[in-house]
């Protein structure tokens, strides 16, 4: 009776190293790529007229202007609010999202309630927004 051979579920298949070469090439131009765009999103995207319209010791109202200067549109736009002290000390900070059109300039006002202690009277605060991008490369 002849016998079937089965292949051994045990056995390991090596990856060639023409295939490792390609998936290196290929994650080192798709880190590229994604750092060209970051870039081209952070001249694209500008953040102006940053002011704290009102604030108590634990709460400030952030007030900013984003304008987009690009072609298309922009959803989920990350963006980094910081309230400092008059020291340079951060009390505050808050990431949020915002939704842009084209060739656009908006106005927002975000508040941030959440302070990391409290300030006391004679302690002034000043905001700082930026642009969000988590990267390698920046």
């Amino acid at each position: 009776m002849s016998t079937i051979e089965t292949p051994s579920i045990h056995r390991k298949y090596p990856v060639s190293s023409t295939a490792k070469l390609i998936l290196l090439v290929a994650v080192i131009f798709g880190l590229g790529v994604r750092s060209c765009l970051n870039r081209s999103d952070k001249k694209n995207i500008l953040i102006s007229d940053v002011m704290i319209t009102d604030y108590t010791t634990i709460s400030a109202d952030v007030s900013f202007e984003v304008e987009n200067k690009a072609g298309h549109g922009y959803e989920d736009v990350k963006i980094m609010i910081k309230v400092y002290t008059n020291d340079g000390e951060e009390v505050a900070s808050r990431l949020t999202t915002v939704d842009l059109k084209s060739k656009s300039q908006r106005r927002f006002v975000k508040v941030l309630d959440k302070f990391d202690r409290p300030m006391t009277d004679d302690e002034v605060p000043y905001a700082d927004v930026t642009l969000y991008k988590p990267g390698i490369f920046d």
